[in-house]
């Protein structure tokens, strides 16, 4: 019992924010707080579409590198944007999975994409092993399925949220006029979404920030491509653009209006999905920026980016956030910062990821 007790301790402190590991301590049993870090900065990494295989030296090579991105950037919460495994038995993946990620010490969540639930077990059972995790914040719902989130970080020496990250599920296939399509978000879910902003919406209309995260993108992600250069969006040398489409946007056909409730409570400033492998943008629509995260899997699948995983840098009190992609390699790319408005690079040389940077 008292070794028992020992891990439990430890697996309380390891999961603790990796700024100081020490702010708001949960109690016995309790999800790990997210804070902002004593420099007003957070952290974040997005890993997604992993399709971990079976077994074998791709499996070997994208632990490595899961391990890998999280040492070399220290992030303060780990996200992972669905399609994790398709190993058969599922089970015994996912649980490795989770549990390499409480051995790394940092809060992650884990979402799921268009491919989990086809490898035998249940959404409910999956999402048992999921949560069970020591520095899991997935919780369950009523019907036992990792639920939507609305995660507070904690500002610095603050018991509110001075920013949120929305985690949340985007289905996996739909069904209209006999045929199959991609998921789109159900109509309670953007109802969610707007009454959790609405909730800590102040009266003089203030709302602090946040990010979203799911796997399947939304429509208008083709819009913001499409006309990513039409002069609406401002000056001809504005930049709304950077990264690639190197495929067709996979999206589901029905907009359910889960942008419109983003945009219109005023709270989200950016979101990230998976989905599409080849590509890795970042297109500004209507003041949202619309990620992709960096594939992050195996050979096992269809692949033409270096692996690696998207990072959020937030500054506590300062609008926008700065996003770039690490590559299981070292390298560093696509580096930029979002003002709400427009993008600008980093610098090539020289890379500071603690400091709002501009290129020259």
């Amino acid at each position: 019992m008292k070794k028992l007790c020992l891990l439990l301790l430890l697996a309380g402190a390891l999961c603790a924010p990796a700024a100081a590991r020490s702010p708001k301590k949960a109690q016995a049993g309790a999800k790990p707080a997210l804070q902002f870090r004593a420099d007003s900065t957070f952290k974040i990494l997005q890993l997604t579409d992993l399709h971990l295989p079976p077994e074998g030296v791709e499996v070997e090579r994208a632990f490595a590198r899961f391990r890998y991105l999280v040492e070399a950037e220290q992030p303060d919460l780990v996200v992972l944007t669905g399609d994790l495994v398709t190993a058969v038995p599922s089970g015994e993946m996912i649980v490795r999975l989770r549990d390499s990620l409480d051995v790394l010490g940092v809060p992650w969540v884990a979402l799921y994409g268009n491919h989990d639930a086809e490898r035998k077990l249940t959404r409910p059972e999956m999402s048992a092993l999921y949560a069970a995790g020591s520095c899991s914040l997935n919780r369950l719902n009523a019907a036992g399925e990792l639920a939507d989130l609305e995660l507070p970080v904690l500002g610095v020496g603050a018991t509110d949220g001075a920013f949120y990250v929305y985690c949340m599920d985007s289905g996996d296939y739909a069904r209209w006029d006999g045929k199959r399509y991609y998921a789109s978000f159900q109509p309670e879910q953007v109802q969610w979404l707007r009454e959790s902003v609405a909730a800590r919406t102040g009266a003089d209309g203030q709302v602090a920030p946040s990010l979203a995260f799911f796997h399947i993108p939304l429509p208008e992600y083709i819009d913001a491509w499409v006309t990513r250069d039409n002069p609406h969006r401002g000056s001809a040398d504005t930049k709304v653009t950077e990264g690639i489409r190197g495929e067709d946007i996979a999206c589901g056909p029905i907009n359910t209006g889960m942008f419109a409730a983003m945009k219109e409570g005023g709270s989200v400033i950016g979101v990230s999905a998976g989905h599409d492998h080849d590509s890795d943008f970042i297109a500004v629509y209507f003041g949202i920026g619309l990620c992709y995260g960096r594939f992050s899997g195996t050979n096992n699948t269809y692949n033409h980016l270096p692996p690696g995983g998207r990072l959020f840098l937030l500054r506590q009190g300062v609008k926008g956030f700065e996003t770039w992609i690490r590559e299981g390699d070292g390298r560093v790319v696509r580096h930029v910062r979002f003002d709400g408005t427009t993008l600008s690079r980093a610098p090539k040389k020289g890379v500071m990821h603690g400091t709002w940077t501009t290129f020259e």
